[in-house]
């Protein structure tokens, strides 16, 4: 291969890299604003809202933003298996669990039918209104 051949691939290499490390810090840096809004570990939550979907917003690496209300949210951990770690591209999670709604001894995540469950190991209540002050905020509105 002509040097220039591999001088070009490697500057290809080298710009996928940083789209894809820029693309990893958005994510990280969305998961660490939502966490700054999160409260202490607990273990359950034990009410399940009366509807049957639920809302939730990918934080990358294993995260999620799971909503029970407009106003009431929880960071939700999962295990850290491959299939649990991009959820950016699931559009049909259910949660699972067989005593409370969200639940880190018995609770998970199923993905698209067929593609696996990921276990929660962690939950945190969030503070919805601080957050959502928050990002308005920073995009300056």
């Amino acid at each position: 291969m002509a040097p220039s051949k591999i001088l070009a691939a490697l500057v290809a290499a080298l710009v996928s890299f940083a789209a894809l490390a820029a693309d990893d810090m958005v994510i990280r840096s969305q998961r660490a604003q939502v966490a700054q809004f999160a409260g202490a570990p607990i273990e359950a939550v034990r009410n399940r809202p009366l509807r049957n979907s639920e809302s939730w917003e990918f934080l990358g690496d294993y995260s999620l933003l799971v909503y029970e209300t407009r106003g009431k949210a929880y960071l939700v951990d999962l295990e850290k298996e491959e299939r649990c770690r991009d959820l950016s591209t699931e559009y049909l999670m259910h949660l699972d669990s067989r005593l409370n709604w969200l639940d880190t001894r018995t609770g998970t995540i199923e993905l698209r039918p067929g593609h696996g469950w990921c276990r929660i190991v962690g939950i945190r209540p969030v503070d919805v209104a601080a957050m959502k002050a928050d990002r308005k905020l920073q995009r300056g509105t």
